[in-house]
C-alpha cells in the first residue's frame, strides 16, 4: 500500500532487446526513462508518509548529475507532501 511508502528510488535505465525480449537494466545513469518518471510522479502524488526521493547516480561526475537532481525537484514540486519542502 502507498501509505506505508517512505522512500523511492530514481536511476537511469537503457532499454534493451534481447531476441525479441526487451527488458530495462537499471544502471543508474542520468538518463531517466519516460515510464520511469510517470511511475515517480504516481507515486510521489499518492503516498502520502513519502519522506526522502534517492538518486542513485553513483559513478557519474557531479556535472552529470546535477541537471537531474533538478529534474527531481521540479518534477516533484507538486507533491502534496514533498513539494512542500524548502
Amino acid at each position: 500500500p502507498l501509505d506505508r511508502l517512505v522512500e523511492i528510488h530514481v536511476a537511469g535505465g537503457s532499454a534493451a532487446d534481447h531476441q525479441g525480449f526487451r527488458w530495462v537494466e537499471d544502471d543508474h545513469g542520468t538518463e531517466v526513462l519516460d515510464d520511469t518518471w510517470r511511475i515517480v510522479e504516481h507515486v510521489a502524488s499518492h503516498a502520502p508518509n513519502l519522506k526522502a526521493v534517492v538518486v542513485e547516480c553513483e559513478r557519474n561526475p557531479l556535472d552529470a548529475v546535477l541537471p537531474l537532481f533538478s529534474e527531481v525537484q521540479r518534477r516533484l514540486a507538486n507533491s502534496p507532501v514533498l513539494g512542500q519542502q524548502p
